[in-house]
């Protein structure tokens, strides 16, 4: 809904071009691929600036222009605060939720879930955001990619340091994923 009001609107004129060709400048990312337009719609969203210096959900916020009601505008104020990061999943509840730990924060959710709860397990990592709607965590924004891998201690530390200043973003994720054999999930 935003990414289209953004791309359709003559005040933005130019915006979602200029996005897209910032998001696919490394010949790595395929723009057909259904995941990859996902993370990117999510980044365009959350990260990418626009000319007035705003990420797009703020100045969506701050300006209404759907004008929704206060209750509707709630939920995206709530995805202004959201969390993006890599997770390790910690538990699962099987079509209840799951608990899940920032690789690079530390920091844990449990994040209610129905359907993502029924091809991971505890170990599995995820690119995801995280956002507190109502009176819950959940998982927000694109289809979350799990590696079905287990990161040693020493990964994990080097994430955390190479991420403390740089925050993980969906652009980092759809070049990392790019980077995976898919068929043999390797690097």
């Amino acid at each position: 809904m935003l990414a289209h009001y953004f791309g359709n609107s003559a005040l933005y004129a130019g915006e979602l071009e200029r996005a897209t060709k910032e998001f696919f400048d490394e010949s790595v990312l395929p723009p057909s691929e259904e995941l990859t337009q996902g993370l990117f719609s999510e980044w365009f969203l959350h990260v990418f600036r626009l000319k007035n210096g705003d990420r797009v959900i703020d100045d969506f916020c701050a300006r209404n222009p759907l004008r929704l009601s206060r209750e509707d505008l709630k939920v995206y104020e709530a995805l202004r605060q959201s969390v993006y990061g890599l997770f390790e999943v910690i538990d699962v509840e099987r079509n209840v939720g799951l608990r899940i730990e920032g690789i690079t924060t530390r920091r844990s959710f449990f994040v209610h879930e129905k359907l993502g709860t029924h091809d991971v397990k505890p170990g599995h990592t995820i690119f995801a955001r995280v956002a507190h709607i109502g009176d819950h965590d959940e998982l927000v924004g694109a289809n979350s990619p799990v590696l079905p891998i287990q990161m040693a201690s020493s990964v994990r530390e080097y994430w955390r340091e190479v991420r403390e200043s740089d925050p993980l973003t969906p652009k980092h994720a759809a070049i990392l994923l790019a980077g995976i054999d898919r068929r043999n999930r390797r690097w």
